[in-house]
């Protein structure tokens, strides 16, 4: 199989209860610039996560359809400052349901493996 990228030009779209997100997936130094704005110390907590989730969603959602205003009658115009209006629960799935939680995930995997590809070198070398 071909070594596969995600391509931040590519227009995508999710669909979550009947509404329609669409977006662009972000490159992975996209990603990591936004995880290192949300750490503190070295560290990314658990709500530091949770905004890091929120930001790369704000970066990726270009678009939507069929989403209303809490009187549940009027359309709610797509604007950027929106997404984070957004219930959790819809961030969540939108992140997971989409290639914008796998490119994550997948950034979040080749770091752990490069982690462990350093330890292994220290470890044969006695460090």
């Amino acid at each position: 199989m071909p070594v596969q990228i995600a391509n931040p030009k590519v227009k995508r779209k999710v669909e979550i209860d009947g509404s329609i997100f669409h977006y662009k997936v972000p490159s992975k130094v996209t990603i990591r610039q936004l995880i290192q704005k949300r750490m503190h110390n070295g560290v990314l907590l658990e709500e530091g996560l949770n905004k890091v989730i929120t930001d790369i969603l704000e970066t990726s959602i270009i678009g939507w359809e069929n989403i209303l205003d809490i009187d549940g009658e009027t359309p709610c115009e797509y604007e950027k400052g929106k997404v984070a209006d957004l219930p959790e629960d819809i961030l969540a799935q939108i992140f997971n349901e989409s290639a914008i939680g796998a490119q994550f995930k997948s950034l979040m995997e080749s770091g752990q493996k490069i982690k462990q590809m350093v330890a292994d070198r220290d470890t044969e070398q006695g460090n």
